[in-house]
């Protein structure tokens, strides 16, 4: 079973070397999935910082221009009041390569979303290891620095602008326990974050 949303058989390769903004996000996205009332209290401050349905991304001097203001924050904020705690998720190497791989692709095409042919979401991940139950991504871009991994999270949560918040169902799918986050540079938006997940490592 196969899940791919977008905003947006083991290799004997070394392990992957996480850089700090992509451990933060795997650990601010187990916070989500433990303490879903955590990020409530942080969607509620989120949301002050709008007026209209621009705000000033926290830690900068930028301005976000959003879709749908705040009304997408307010459903995040009732979908996370309903939500019962989740296993955290484990870091796999596999995944974080299979999301590097398109990192790496997109800081010199430009583009964005899932990929296609050899660099379509099933193919990568399938290519760093062999997959149990289900497979999915996410990806985000944005202006990211290391101490905001917080960020990256909130916005696939309020998934604003996205039919069907196919990523906040991502991040709360209860068949998910591995994940891998690779980001880097991307020449349009700065920063490309991708987070693979899988059910589990087949044979374990």
């Amino acid at each position: 079973m196969l899940r791919c949303l977008f905003l947006i058989f083991l290799l004997t390769t070394p392990a992957y070397a996480a850089a700090e903004l992509e451990r933060i996000i795997l650990q601010e996205l187990n916070v989500a999935r433990t303490q879903p009332d955590a990020y409530v209290r942080y969607l509620e401050h989120y949301r002050s910082l709008f007026k209209g349905k621009t705000y000033i991304q926290p830690g900068t001097n930028l301005f976000i221009r959003t879709e749908e203001g705040t009304s997408a924050v307010d459903e995040a904020i009732t979908f996370l009041r309903r939500r019962s705690p989740l296993p955290p998720l484990r870091w796999a190497d596999g995944l974080a390569r299979s999301g590097a791989e398109l990192v790496r692709a997109q800081s010199k095409s430009k583009e964005t979303g899932h990929g296609s042919g050899r660099l379509a979401m099933a193919q990568r991940i399938q290519r760093h290891g062999r997959w149990a139950i289900a497979i999915g991504e996410a990806i985000t871009y944005g202006p990211y620095v290391a101490d905001r991994g917080r960020d990256v999270i909130a916005q696939l949560i309020v998934d604003d602008g996205v039919p069907g918040r196919g990523h906040r169902t991502t991040i709360f799918d209860k068949d998910y326990r591995l994940a891998g986050v690779s980001c880097g540079p991307h020449p349009t938006f700065e920063t490309a974050c991708v987070i693979d997940f899988a059910g589990g490592e087949a044979g374990k």
